[in-house]
C-alpha cells in the first residue's frame, strides 16, 4: 500500500507535549477528500495538514486543513507546525534559498507566508470555524500575559480546542483597537496563553502593526516535532 510522510508537530509549544498538536502530511498530492479525513480521524488531533504539490517547482505548494470530521477553511496551529515540519524535513538552509526567506502556501484563507521566526496572519482573512466559541480573560497571573483564553468547536469535532492560532489575529486588532494593549508608536507586543486547566497549554506571541487602513498582524510560536515516520494511505472508496 501506498504510504505518505507524516510529522506530529506541537505547535505554540514552549516545550515538547505542551502547546497544540498538528498532523502534517508532507506530501498529500492524490489523497481524496475522504482519504484525508481518514487520515486526519486516525492521527486525531485536532487538526492535520495537508501539503499538496510539494515537488513543484514551478508554483507554490498549496495546504489544506481537516479535523477527525470534515474540512476547515483555516488554522493557524497547523500552519505553524506545518512550516515546521517542512524545515524538519527539507533542512533549514531550504529557508535560505527562499525569496525574503518566506514560505508561502496557497490556501482557501488566500496565500500564507511563513518565516522561521513567525507566522504572518490577517485578521480579515475569514476564519471558518462556523460554530466556535472564544472564552476571554485579561484577568491572569503575571502581568506579562495579556489575555488568556480558551476555544470550543464542537460542531467540527473539536470540543475543545488547546491553542488556536486562527483566533488570536482577530483578538488581538481587538485588544488593540479598543486601547486594551497600549502602542509603541505603531506597533504593539502581546503575549497570550491559552490552554485546559490541568491540561495543555501554550504561548502565543502577536505582533500588531497599524497601517492606513488597519491593522496588520503576525502570530508566532515555539514548534516541536514529536512524531516522524509514514502512515498508510487509507483505500479509496470503491
Amino acid at each position: 500500500m501506498r504510504t505518505v510522510v507524516f510529522r506530529l508537530v506541537d505547535a505554540f509549544a514552549e516545550k515538547a507535549y505542551m502547546g497544540n498538536p498538528a498532523g502534517v502530511v508532507l506530501d498529500a498530492d492524490g489523497l481524496s477528500d475522504a482519504q484525508a479525513v481518514a487520515i486526519a480521524r486516525e492521527v486525531n488531533a485536532s487538526e492535520t495538514a495537508f501539503i499538496f504539490g510539494g515537488n513543484d517547482l514551478h508554483r507554490r505548494p498549496r495546504i489544506r486543513w481537516f479535523t477527525p470530521t470534515s474540512e476547515v477553511g483555516f488554522c493557524g496551529h497547523a500552519t505553524l507546525a506545518a512550516a515546521h515540519a517542512w524545515c524538519d524535513a527539507h533542512g533549514t538552509a531550504y529557508f535560505r534559498n527562499l525569496a525574503n526567506g518566506e514560505l508561502t502556501f496557497d490556501s482557501r484563507a488566500g496565500i500564507l507566508a511563513l518565516r522561521p521566526e513567525a507566522l504572518p496572519a490577517r485578521p480579515n482573512t475569514p476564519i471558518w470555524w462556523l460554530s466556535g466559541w472564544l472564552v476571554t480573560t485579561r484577568e491572569s497571573l503575571t502581568p506579562s500575559i495579556d489575555a488568556t483564553s480558551r476555544f470550543f468547536a464542537p460542531a467540527f469535532g473539536v470540543p475543545e480546542d488547546p491553542v488556536t492560532g486562527s483566533v488570536h489575529g482577530p483578538l488581538a486588532t481587538l485588544l488593540v483597537a479598543n486601547e486594551f494593549v497600549p502602542m509603541v508608536g505603531r506597533k504593539a507586543s502581546l503575549t497570550c496563553v491559552q490552554g485546559q486547566p490541568g491540561g495543555r497549554t501554550g504561548l502565543v506571541r502577536v505582533l500588531v502593526e497599524s497601517t492606513s487602513e488597519s491593522y496588520s498582524v503576525h502570530i508566532g510560536g515555539v514548534c516541536h516535532v514529536i512524531v516522524r515516520g509514514e502512515m498508510l494511505v487509507p483505500e479509496a472508496a470503491s
